[in-house]
């Protein structure tokens, strides 16, 4: 009986992987098989990703990552209300803030 379990075991893994092969290639079989023989409308073909699909024959792998995003620095600045240092013109102070704006519109 001790043996008989592990054999078991291995045999049933085995058909539970086995039976996972048996998956449709495609995806309008079962819409042909319950819509009786009707096409599939384009709304609904389009929904699907069938170049993901590399049991298709002629699909491809399609990367979906993004490469073109934009790269450029992003500087926020949050200035609470400035206090006057001493020693400091006024227009010293406009030339800083003329800097910050400059850096903000990148």
């Amino acid at each position: 009986m001790k043996s008989l379990l592990p054999f078991l075991c291995i045999l049933l893994s085995l058909l539970l992987f086995t039976n996972l092969s048996f998956a449709r290639k495609d995806i309008g079989d079962y819409w042909k098989s319950i819509m009786k023989e009707q096409p599939m409308p384009e709304a609904i073909r389009d929904l699907f990703h069938q170049e993901d699909v590399p049991s298709l024959p002629g699909s491809r792998k399609m990367d979906r990552f993004a490469r073109d995003f934009d790269i450029r620095p992003n500087l926020i600045i949050y200035h609470a209300h400035p206090k006057p240092v001493e020693g400091k013109t006024e227009t010293e102070d406009e030339e800083e803030f003329e800097v910050i704006k400059q850096i903000n519109r990148g």
